[in-house]
C-alpha cells in the first residue's frame, strides 16, 4: 500500500506572522477514506493546496501518487459549451468509457455530456465532475465540500457513491456525510495535523474526552499552584514572625546590656572616692581579697562565659 507523508511541514501566508502549520507531521495510506476536520479558517483548503503543490512551504511532503482536486475550476466563457467540451478543457486525457461508468454509478444518463453545461443543476454538475474525478486511475483525490447546494436525496446518492470508493480526503461541513463515508480523520489542531482511525462521531467523542482530561489537569495544576502559593505565604509569615522575635530579643539584650553598663558605671563612680584614699599597694591587696571571694569569682566566670557566647554568635 502506498503512503502519503509529511514531516516538519511549516506554512504561513505572506505578510502573516501566524503559522497555519508548524513542524506538522503525518502518515496516511492511499486506500484510506479520510475526513479533513478543523474550524473555519484553520487551514483545511490550505492543506489541500499544499498537497497539490500550489504553495511553497518548509519541510517535506512525500507521495508516490498524484493528487487531483474537486471542484474543478470552470471558466465563465466555457459555461455555454457542451459538458463534454468542458471536460475536454479540464481533463484533456479523459477516457469517455470511464466517465460513463462513473455516471452510471451516480444514476446519471450519459446524454448529459451533450447538454450545455450551464443548463445543468448544481446536483448534476457535482455528479459530472465527480465522475470525471474518479475516472482517473492512480490519483489520490481531494474533495472539497461536494454537498454544497445539494438536496437530501442527492446527498444520500453521493454518500452511497463515495462509500464504494477509496483513496480520498473529504472536506465537508456535513457531519452526516462524514460519519457515513470516512474511515479515518485528518484533524487540524493548534497548527498540527493528527490522524485518527474512525469517523467524525468517534473522533468527536475522543476529542471531548481529551479536552475534558486537559481541563481537569489544568484545574488540578491551578489548585496545586494555589496550594503552593498559600504554603509559601504561610512560610513567609512564619519567617517574618521569627525575624520580629529575633529583633525584639536583640533589642531587649541591647537594653539590658546598656542598663548593666550604666549600673556598673554608677557603682564604680560610687566607690571611686574610697579607692582614691588607698595607696597603690593597699588597693591591690584589697582587689586580691575581693577576687578571692566565691561570689565575685562566680560573677566573673559568668561574665567571661557571656563574653565567649557573644563572640561565637558574632562569628556565626
Amino acid at each position: 500500500m502506498a503512503k502519503i507523508s509529511a514531516s516538519g511541514l511549516t506554512f504561513c501566508y505572506d505578510g502573516s506572522y501566524d503559522d497555519i502549520f508548524y513542524e506538522a507531521s503525518f502518515i496516511m495510506d492511499t486506500n484510506w477514506k479520510l475526513g479533513l476536520i478543523g474550524r473555519n479558517g484553520k487551514g483545511k483548503t490550505t492543506l489541500l493546496r499544499l498537497l497539490m503543490g500550489q504553495y511553497s512551504y518548509r519541510g517535506s511532503i512525500s507521495s508516490s501518487v498524484l493528487f487531483d482536486y474537486f471542484p474543478f475550476q470552470i471558466q465563465k466563457e466555457d459555461m455555454e459549451r457542451d459538458t463534454i467540451e468542458v471536460i475536454e478543457r479540464i481533463q484533456p486525457d479523459y477516457e469517455l468509457w470511464r466517465i460513463c461508468r462513473e455516471l452510471e454509478l451516480l444514476h446519471v444518463e450519459a446524454d448529459i455530456l451533450y447538454r450545455p453545461y450551464q443548463t445543468l443543476s448544481h446536483g448534476e454538475r457535482t455528479k459530472v465532475m465527480l465522475a470525471v474525478l474518479f475516472s482517473r486511475e492512480n490519483y489520490f483525490l481531494l474533495i472539497d465540500e461536494p454537498t454544497n447546494h445539494l438536496d437530501m436525496e442527492t446527498r444520500e446518492l453521493l454518500c452511497a457513491y463515495l462509500n464504494r470508493k477509496k483513496g480520498f480526503i473529504l472536506v465537508s461541513h456535513d457531519r452526516w456525510l462524514l460519519d457515513s463515508c470516512i474511515d479515518h480523520v485528518l484533524a487540524l489542531e493548534r497548527n498540527q495535523i493528527e490522524v485518527e482511525k474512525g469517523n467524525f462521531t468517534s473522533w468527536w467523542e475522543n476529542k471531548q474526552r481529551r479536552d475534558q482530561y486537559e481541563i481537569s489537569e489544568n484545574e488540578k495544576l491551578k489548585q496545586e499552584i494555589a496550594d503552593a502559593e498559600k504554603k509559601l505565604a504561610q512560610e513567609r509569615s512564619r519567617l517574618q514572625r521569627l525575624q520580629n522575635r529575633k529583633s525584639y530579643y536583640e533589642k531587649g539584650e541591647r537594653q539590658k546590656r546598656a542598663h548593666r553598663l550604666i549600673t556598673r558605671g554608677a557603682a564604680v563612680e560610687s566607690i571611686a572616692p574610697l579607692a582614691k584614699a588607698l595607696g597603690e599597694t593597699e588597693f591591690y591587696a584589697f582587689t586580691e581579697k575581693v577576687f578571692a571571694l566565691p561570689e565575685v569569682r562566680a560573677l566573673l566566670m559568668e561574665a567571661v562565659n557571656a563574653h565567649n557566647e557573644a563572640s561565637q554568635k558574632g562569628k556565626g
